[in-house]
Order: structure tokens, then sequence, then C-alpha cells
């Protein structure tokens, strides 16, 4: 267990071993991280990357949230979790440790390692296809992007619903940094640093970034008269880069990451309504229903530890620049959790989860070309992922099994200005890969075997293209209209060694634009409209002689569409406000042999019309049901947010109140729309004081769902049980701050 004053003394450490380069810093000026965490707001216009090169926001005809560090930090954002309290029309939510993103009704339910999400994360230009446990802290982030609409162009495979690009802090030549402490509800503590330093003047720099949090247990332990144990969560990064700039025209940065994540509380549930199979087998069972409450005859825990390593250089060639990414990412973990939410043995896992990826990314951009710019490249990905090994019920069933993709693809997408106010933009993706797929089913030993049968092998081609046009109908006012299309890849479920692979999804997606951008305010407003086939979901087969098989299939098809505004408006210099909405309309438009858990009655008959009779609470049945025309998953026909931020001078100093609502109407976590977590809204504050503006210090007290609403995280369904775990109740703390 991490000890809080270890955590307070890795915060400090950190910024002390840097001093002597800082001391000349502050004898210039005391210098805010938090400035540097908003470079990408230059004379107030907001620059993203959504182009694979700096451009204003306003000019970037694509649907795209944009947040400072400094921003993440007042709206209570501390990981990727929580980015839908900023960015509309994205939920991250999880099937057990495995975390699916969703934009606009697009997402995965595949809980297979291997499996890539429908959502890309990119870390500093990296791509991370590792979903179990995929929570990324942000203790040292300049900028998140959220992209929303599939990316097949420009970011490839797996975005097909968008993509969150995440921006750390990189090397200055100007010695500066940041170190904070904070403690919060239920005994959590935590403490992060920053710093950068030139080595050599103007060619030289490093930076280094530390992060360890304890959070405490705030689940309760049903089967010990409730008590709040055995629930808490140690985390560890460690990310340092080293900036060197030889000559002018010419950087590289090189940065390596560790990170530990040992999570107590990610495995933990509680009973859908009471449902679960032990009320039939042992009757009068303890079966936790609140929110927070769980019982378990095996520990929980999802313990995570990756290490990467990553090469960015950047050469000034003519008209434009080359960039080159070379990354490797070497994850592995261990995840052990009660899959029937009780203290008796029916269902518990022991699963050993690996994953390594190598990525080789060049690109040239071209931008001082007249009316011409855009950019060309080549991608290059490598990925094995998989179980070592899977087992239930003490070595009752033992599953080894890897997948392997290798794939490649040339792209480009060029802008063409027709004159000062009209532009034409069209691009391209081609993409090879290769799939191959092994493993091997034993009980009663965890011996590994020496070689793994193949269970098959499949190549996948996809050509995605993207068409736009942009009308700038003022300098400050935009219109646009665009095609894209985005491709998921295809596989093999080799975890059940399935031999049949599942094919690509692709999504077809037309929308239109406004996006205007005056002194004090800036609105954007967005319509589209996706055409979705081809989904990678759990369906049953029947074959021949009547055998039912339930299996990973392209068996249903979406239809999609929506309208998104957001924006921002500087009421005064002093106060201003930031907000979203979206209207969302997802169903599905075919899925007709649907694989879905429905409730056993009291007359021990199921129906694919699970409100045709009463549930005896005693578990659920697998069905092949038509839930065409049913909601689609995580997909909410309203949300917004809006966020408050206002700021008082006194004295030297001053006071800054930030507040942010998030609202979300009703959510299904299955396609039998049956498991719905109820419209609700929380609301997250901070207040925070700095008794002097050149000092430094900031001292901050916030809170977290400051509302108490009960918001389902995850959802785990079966014939046993449907099991749910929720967000974090109310969580309020203090944090200390100083920049220097």
């Amino acid at each position: 267990m991490v000890s809080r004053k270890n955590i307070l003394l890795c915060s400090t450490g950190l910024a002390i071993l840097a001093m002597p380069s800082l001391v000349h810093a502050q004898e210039v000026a005391q210098t805010e991280v938090a400035e540097a965490a908003s470079e990408q707001e230059r004379d107030g216009v907001i620059i993203v990357t959504a182009t694979r090169r700096e451009e204003r926001l306003n000019d970037v005809p694509i649907s795209i949230s944009s947040v400072s560090g400094d921003m993440l930090s007042k709206v209570g954002v501390a990981d990727t979790r929580d980015l839908a309290n900023v960015a509309p029309s994205l939920r991250i939510e999880s099937i057990g440790p495995f975390v699916q993103p969703a934009i606009r009704g697009v997402t995965s339910t595949s809980t297979l390692p291997s499996a890539d999400p429908n959502v890309a994360t990119y870390l500093d230009g990296v791509y991370q296809q590792n979903t179990v446990g995929a929570i990324y802290d942000l203790p040292d982030v300049r900028q998140v992007q959220v992209l929303r609409g599939p990316q097949g162009t420009l970011f490839g495979r797996n975005a097909t619903g968008g993509a969150i690009i995440v921006t750390t802090l990189d090397p200055e030549f100007d010695a500066q940094g940041q170190v904070s402490a904070g403690v919060e509800r239920f005994g959590t503590v935590y403490g992060r640093a920053f710093v950068t330093a030139p080595l050599i003047d103007d060619v030289l720099a490093f930076s280094l970034s530390g992060y360890a949090h304890h959070q405490g247990s705030f689940r309760r332990n049903a089967l010990n008269n409730y008590n709040r144990e055995n629930s808490d969560t140690d985390t560890y990064l460690v990310r340092g880069k080293m900036r060197l700039v030889p000559a002018d025209g010419v950087e590289f940065i090189l940065t390596g990451l560790y990170s530990d994540r040992n999570d107590h509380e990610n495995y933990y549930y509680t009973s859908y309504q009471g449902s679960n199979v032990a009320n039939l087998i042992a009757p009068g069972t303890v079966i936790p229903t609140g929110p927070y409450d769980y019982a378990a005859n095996v520990p929980g825990s999802v313990h995570f530890k990756s290490r990467s390593v990553s090469l960015r250089g950047t050469i000034e060639a003519g008209p434009g620049e080359i960039s080159s990414t070379t990354s490797y990412i070497n994850t592995t973990g261990r995840l052990i959790g009660d899959n029937d939410g009780t203290a008796l043995p029916i269902i518990s896992v022991d699963i050993g989860v690996f994953s390594r990826t190598f990525t080789q990314e060049l690109i040239y951009s071209l931008d001082d070309a007249g009316p011409l710019k855009g950019v060309a490249g080549f991608y290059y990905y490598n990925n094995e992922a998989g179980n070592n090994p899977l087992t239930f019920n003490d070595l009752a069933a033992v599953i080894w099994y890897e997948d392997r993709a290798e794939s490649w693809a040339g792209f480009g997408e060029f802008t063409y200005d027709v004159s000062d106010r009209f532009s034409l933009t069209a691009g391209a993706r081609y993409t090879h890969e290769n799939v191959r797929g092994t493993g091997f089913f034993t009980a009663g030993t965890i011996v590994e075997p020496a070689s793994l049968p193949v269970i098959g092998e499949r190549s996948f081609n996809s050509f995605t293209p993207r068409v736009s046009a942009l009308y700038r109908v003022s300098d400050a006012t935009n219109i646009y209209a665009s095609y894209s299309r985005g491709f998921k890849s295809g596989g093999f479920n080799s975890q059940n060694f399935q031999t049949a692979p599942y094919d690509p999804e692709t999504l077809d997606a037309f929308e239109v634009g406004v996006k205007t951008s005056g002194r004090d305010l800036s609105l954007n407003l967005a319509a589209f409209y996706y055409d979705y086939s081809n989904l990678q979901v759990t369906a049953i087969e029947t074959g021949a002689g009547g055998s039912v098989t339930t299996l990973l299939a392209n068996a249903a098809s979406s239809e999609i569409y929506g309208l998104e505004v957001d924006g921002s408006w500087r009421i005064t210099p002093e106060f201003n406000l930031s907000f979203g909405a979206a209207y969302l309309h997802a169903e599905y438009s075919s899925f007709p042999n649907a694989s879905v858990q429905s409730p056993i009655f009291t007359d021990f008959t199921s129906s694919c019309d699970f409100r045709s009779g009463t549930s005896a609470l005693i578990g659920n049945q697998t069905l092949s049901c038509d839930v065409s025309g049913n909601r689609a998953i995580r997909s909410p026909k309203l949300s917004g947010n809006l966020t408050a931020n206002y700021t008082v001078p006194i004295g030297d100093g001053d006071l800054g109140f930030s507040g942010t609502v998030y609202y979300s109407s009703k959510v299904y976590f299955d396609s039998q729309n049956r498991i719905v977590q109820p419209a609700a809204a929380t609301v997250n504050a901070r207040v925070a004081w700095r008794p002097n503006v050149d000092s430094g210090f900031e001292l901050a007290a916030y809170g977290r769902n400051l509302t108490s609403s009960d918001v389902i995280q995850s959802v785990i369904s079966t014939t046993v049980a449907d099991l749910t775990r929720y967000n974090p109740p109310t969580v309020y703390g203090l944090e200390l701050r100083y920049s220097f």
C-alpha cells in the first residue's frame, strides 16, 4: 500500500532534484506551467492538430472539442474517464476492466485483450491499442482534443467513432515546473510534479513528470457489516522526455513512460435489481443491491504495468516538414475477480493479459505552397496481445491465446484554397492488415504450452476516403460539409476458439456544420448522419441439425444521426462560460439474432420481451432475439455540459470559482434495452485562492459529483447475474499547488 508520506515525498522530491537548474528561472519570472498548458491558445485562437498539422480550430471542417490542461484541472478532470464532462457526445464506460469509449453512439462490446476500440486514443502521437484498464491519468497534460466522427484518413484503423488525442508537456529551454499535493474524502491522497530545464542552452532540454495516487476504499463490503474496505487503488506514473534541437528546423523528442496501476475497486459489483442465481441455489445468500456495495469470495484486483518508449522527430524540408514517430509499448497485467457478486464460489476468474505494440509513422506536411496544403504519410503497426492464461474457477478451465496483427497504410489529405473564401479538401487511406489467431485449452494446470495451435489467419484491405468543402462567410464564420468513411479491422475470437473470422466494420458519415469565433463568443454547430454497417457484435447462429453457437460476428447495422452545439462566451474578463449539448438518435436498423441475457420469470420461462413476465430474480437465460429498432447502447438521446469560471481580485491575489454541470438522459447498456441508467446530472466545483498572482502558490478546495448521483460505469451481464459498478459518490478535497 502507498503511504501518504511517500506520496508527498515523491511529489516534492522531483522538484528538489531539479532546483539547481531552476533557481535562475524565479529571478526572471514566476512562470506557471498552466501558461504552457494553454500553449494551444495563441492570441486567443485555439490551435488544434486534427489534420496532423497545426491549424486554427475555426478553420478545420471537423467537429472537435479542445481543452487545455489548466481547464481540465478547473473542471475536475483527473483522468480520461472524466472527459465526458467537457466533450459533447463522448462517453467512457467499460465492461469489467475493459474500457470502451463511445462517441455519437459508436462503441465496442468486445472484451478481448487483442480487440481494438472503436474510438482511437493517441498519447503524444502514439496509438494506444490496449483497452484493459485503459485509464489514462493526466498529471502533465497540455491539451486534449476529442475528434467526433470517423477519422479513417489521417488516423486510420479503429477510429470509426472518432479519436481522443492527448498531448503532454514537452521540455522547454526556460526552466520551470509545478508541484502539487492533495487529500480527498475516503482517505485518498495524491501528489504530482513536473519540472523542465535546459541542459545545453537552446540545444538540449529535459522534462520529468511524476504522479502518485492512493484512492481510499469507498465501496462497502456487505459481508463485513458494509464497511468501506478492500477497494483501494494505487497508481504510479513517471514520464521523462529529452528534447534535442541540433540545428535550426530540426527537433527530436525522446519519451519514456512507466505506469503501474493496482486497482482493487474495479472488479467489485452489485447485483442489478437484486437478480442473481444465488437466490435459487442458496436462498438467504447476501446479495448486495446498493450502488457502492459488493460481496465476493475472491478479492478483486486489476493490476497493470505499462512501459513505453517513443521517438518523435521533425525536419523542415522545403515548403513543409518531415516528421517521424517510432514507438514501442509493453503492457502486462493480471485480473482477479468474482463474476457472481456473492460469497458463493460460482464464477471466479484469474486472467493474465499482455499486449506488445510497435508502430512507425512517417509524414510529410505541406504548409507553405501557396493555395495548397496537406499531408501524406505511411504507417506501420505490429501488435501481439492475448491471455497468458485465462482461468475459471481454480483451473476448471484454462485458456492460452494470442492474436497477432500486422498492418501498413499509405495516406494523404490535401486542401486547396480555390479562393480566399472557398476551400476543398480530399484525402484517402489504403490499409492492408493481416491477422492471425492462436489458442490452446486445457484444465487443471497452468503450464504454458510450447506453442499455440493456429485458429485461423486472414487478411483485410480497406479504402477510407474523406472529402469536404469549407466556405468562409466572413473572417470569423465558416460553414462546411464533409463525407468520410471509418474502418475498424476484423479478426478472430481466439479466446473462444472461433475459427470463423469477423470482418471489418465500416461507417459512412455525412456532416454539415458552422463555426464562428469572435472576440468574446465562439460557437460551433454540427449535424450528422451515419450509415454504420457490419457491426462486430455477439450473436447466435443456428447451424445444421439445430445446433446453436454464440459467436462474435458482423450481425448488425445501425442508423445514427444527431445535432451538436458547443462554444464559449467571455462575458467579462473575469467571467466566462463554456458549454456543449448533443441530440442523438442511434438505433439498430438490423440486429435479428442478438445474443441477449433475458431474465428468468417466476414460471421458469424466459422471453425476448422481458416485460411480458415477472422476474424471479434468479439470473438470466441466453436467448436469440431480434432487437432491430432498439436504441444502441451508450447512446443517450440528450446530453450536455456547462462550465462557468469566475475570478475575483483580492489584494495582490485572486479567488477563482469554477463549476461544471453534466447531464445525460437515460442510457442503455444492453441491446435488449433492459439494463438502464436513468437520466442523471452531476456537478463538479472548485474554489482556488492565490495569495499573490506572482507567488506561484495556489490553495484549492473542490468537489466532484456534488449531486450524489448514482451513475452506472460498468455492466457484466451473464446467466448468473446482471452485475453493475457505479462511479464514485460525492468526493471533496483540498489541493496545494506551487508553480515556479
